[in-house]
């Protein structure tokens, strides 16, 4: 048990390291659909934005309590979730309003950046 500390201690001493000496960096693709009048399923590009945002605004974004809220207001949230160098994490979100004439993709990227 004793051993089992300092190796806990010391695995946490390194994570914390890591996360000193590389920064997470995650890009953040926002695409604003709006339904084609003369098709019935295609969708015109009305808008692309690509920032960089932070971790708490990604967490905010993907948050199963985020998904379940829009979920409930009549919209479809579809999520795609993936390995990226992050981990297993969600790599994009398609946004459908309730009327289903707009449209909205959010598309993640991660990277690790040195101080």
């Amino acid at each position: 048990m004793f051993v089992f500390i300092i190796i806990n201690r010391n695995l946490d001493e390194v994570l914390t390291n890591k996360t000193k000496i590389m920064n997470l960096e995650i890009t953040l693709k926002s695409t604003k659909l709006l339904k084609n009048p003369d098709t019935k399923t295609t969708y015109l590009t009305e808008e692309v934005k690509t920032e960089v945002i932070t971790e708490k605004q990604y967490s905010n974004i993907t948050s199963d309590d985020t998904i379940k809220f829009f979920r409930r207001l009549g919209g479809t949230e579809s999520v795609t979730r993936g390995y990226t160098c992050a981990g297993y994490k969600t790599v994009q979100v398609i946004s459908t309003s309730p009327d289903k004439q707009r449209k909205r993709i959010y598309e993640f990227e991660f990277n690790y950046k040195n101080q």
